[in-house]
């Protein structure tokens, strides 16, 4: 079978090609979506032929996904032709570029007439194929690896799924926030691999976490020297109506300039010098996009309910605004009242749902007893959304997620010669903690954070937990 067949019978099964007419053209792929929509791309020129199948399909079912967010209606006579910009529904903004601005519509404006892609995005290479790839390589090969790797800024699960305790090895990375956290990969052409700690062992590097930062950090800031030095490169231009500054590059590392903290308070400065001393709010999106908006930006609420369509998209992060100070980054939160205040925590509690969830799967995987790993829960909070945890009276021991409430709940005995009834109390965790103390206690070595949970509030503690239900701080 032929490469372009091969793509062909691909594309045919992928699920958002359901009822799609799809053509082949010598080396194109001419699709038709069932809504009138079209895109076309040339498998070859962005897949290499000689990859293992699995990691061929997994390119090429991503870069069907990207063509059919990106496919435009078919030009009519009597309408415009189709634009190298794709639109969302009417009830989105599109992504538009600020023309006044020099260059600023290349940062968003990512397909070229009638082809969506100039190359396929690089994909974070399998554990099992990263092996595979990686195996061959011997000692003598060390250097050559350090010259290409990358810092890779991913949310907190990416990371703690890779733990293999049986082989007491992981993905090399340190968190960076509660949810967010920056690895290390290997720059190839086609994959980003990222590095284990039993890679840089079977190639006899050190297994020193800071210095593979600091090389990797380097080959960031150096990958687009301005007058020799090294820089960022941030590109203004417009998202959902929001004035945003973009991290324009390295293609496919934009996200990483997330771990960069020196520069993002450079970045901060600058743009806070010419806002009126406005705050800068930094937003890991996606892999491929990194931006900075201001505070007092009257989109916001716009702006994330478009960022929030993508929250469960493969390549999103963890898409809500930090702030940057020289002791690290830490998550804006606004006003229960703010215009942004709804959307934003809804984003918040499905990412950190989607974080914990994993977390819980992986902890269970551990030779660790952890006693009872209690569940991150969604609830709703009035207008908000917000999380909450349930401990019980027969849980024993065990840990809780760092949601924003938790309930205490007796269950009644089911001795008929116990006459405790049963009870609840529903209340912010951080003052649940203030008020039990001695009850819930940082788990160490464990991120995203737990709380470790002693027993059960006895009558008196339950009492001064109702006492404190109405409290906020």
């Amino acid at each position: 079978m032929g490469f372009i067949d091969w793509a062909f019978d691909v594309a045919a099964a992928h699920p958002d090609l359901t009822g799609a007419l799809i053509d082949v053209d010598g080396e194109w792929l001419d699709i038709l979506l069932p809504d009138g929509r079209t895109f076309r791309f040339r498998p070859g020129q962005m897949i290499d032929k000689s990859k293992p199948e699995p990691v061929r399909r997994k390119l090429l079912d991503r870069l069907i996904s990207i063509g059919v967010a990106r496919a435009e209606s078919a030009p009519s006579e009597s309408g415009p032709s189709a634009s190298a910009r794709f639109e969302s529904d009417a009830s989105d903004a599109s992504v538009e570029s600020d023309a006044s601005a020099p260059e600023a519509g290349a940062a968003f404006d990512r397909s070229s007439g009638s082809e969506f892609f100039d190359e396929a995005p690089p994909e974070d290479e399998p554990s099992a194929v990263a092996a595979e790839r990686l195996g061959p390589l011997d000692a003598s090969s060390g250097e050559s690896v350090l010259a290409h790797i990358m810092p890779i800024v991913r949310s907190a699960d990416y990371f703690v799924a890779s733990h293999d305790h049986a082989r007491d090895d992981s993905m090399i990375y340190v968190p960076l926030t509660p949810f967010v956290g920056a690895g290390i990969a290997i720059d190839g052409r086609d994959l980003i691999t990222p590095m284990y700690f039993s890679d840089a062992e079977r190639l006899g590097l050190p297994t020193d976490i800071v210095g593979f930062f600091q090389q990797a950090l380097m080959h960031l800031r150096t990958s687009d020297l301005t007058n020799g030095q090294p820089s960022v490169q941030v590109q203004p231009g417009t998202l959902a109506g929001a004035q945003i500054f973009e991290f324009a590059g390295p293609p496919s590392y934009q996200s990483s300039w997330f771990m960069d903290v020196e520069m993002a308070l450079t970045v901060a400065e600058s743009l806070s010098s010419v806002h009126d001393d406005g705050l800068a709010l930094f937003v890991p999106a996606s892999r491929d996009l990194a931006f900075v908006v201001m505070a007092d930006d009257p989109h916001l609420a716009p702006l994330f309910q478009y960022l929030s369509q993508a929250a469960a998209d493969a390549e999103s992060i963890y898409p809500l605004p930090h702030v940057v100070t020289g002791d690290g980054w830490s998550e804006w939160i606004p006003m229960n009242d703010h215009p942004a205040a709804r959307i934003l925590s809804k984003i918040r509690a499905r990412s950190r749902a989607a974080i914990y969830s994993v977390q819980e799967r992986e902890m269970r995987t551990w030779p660790n007893d952890f006693g009872r790993l209690a569940p991150f829960e969604v609830i709703r909070d009035g207008a908000l959304t917000s999380s909450a945890t349930r401990w019980t009276s027969l849980d024993g021991f065990g840990s809780v997620p760092d949601a924003e409430y938790i309930d205490f709940v007796r269950q009644k005995s089911p001795h008929p010669w116990d006459a405790e009834a049963s009870d609840r109390v529903r209340l912010r965790t951080q003052v649940a903690r203030d008020v039990w103390h001695e009850g819930l206690s940082p788990m160490h070595n464990v991120w995203p954070p737990r709380w470790n949970v002693a027993g059960f509030p006895d009558d008196a503690q339950m009492a001064a937990l109702k006492e404190a239900s109405t409290r906020e701080f």
